[in-house]
């Protein structure tokens, strides 16, 4: 697969940590986020899925619970928040998936402060507590938010996308912060 090629190249090269592989990816990047820790755990130190939900009929075994944070909004139009039963399960079907396999037991959740000025959005974190060592669980649902990756600047959107990034979060700071918590790979 490319992106195993990719990384083992990398770390060949010295320019990436073996055991600090992180994928991470915007609605069919996303998807291929999830693929990856579906197929390939053991390779990677966790995902961050924005915007993506794993596809109906994709059968997901992960090798290993790993650190998985999930970015979505409920106004997508793209990759509904709810599913749609031609192309994605449910953002919370995808969500449990990796509960499961993490064994996570309980979920806090807390409203993060609103955008200023307002953009109609508001983010609810939920942080999955009671995993596996090695593991974490987290998922960002923007209320109102719509398909793009939040915080980003609207003239660098893709033009397939071309609906207003929420600014509720900063998608980047928010994997940053998630990712840096992690212990490496095994």
């Amino acid at each position: 697969m490319f992106l195993i090629d990719l990384a083992d190249h990398l770390i060949a090269s010295g320019i990436a940590d073996r055991q600090r592989i992180y994928v991470a990816g915007l609605s069919n990047g996303g998807i291929m986020a999830l693929q990856m820790a579906c197929a390939h755990a053991d390779r990677i130190a966790g995902i961050a899925v924005v915007a993506a939900s794993l596809p109906v009929g994709y059968e997901c075994w992960p090798g290993r619970s790993l650190p998985v944070i999930f970015i979505n909004g409920t106004a997508d139009r793209h990759v509904p928040y709810d599913g749609d039963p031609a192309s994605t399960v449910p953002v919370m079907e995808s969500i449990e998936l990796f509960a499961r396999r993490a064994g996570c037991r309980t979920r806090h959740s807390r409203i993060l402060p609103a955008p200023t000025p307002p953009d109609g959005t508001r983010a609810m974190l939920y942080d999955y507590g009671g995993c596996a060592p090695g593991s974490a669980l987290e998922s960002v649902v923007i209320e109102g938010g719509t398909h793009g990756w939040p915080g980003a600047r609207r003239d660098i959107a893709p033009a397939s996308i071309q609906s207003p990034a929420s600014r509720a979060i900063d998608a980047n700071v928010q994997i940053w912060r998630f990712f840096a918590r992690q212990p490496p790979l095994p």
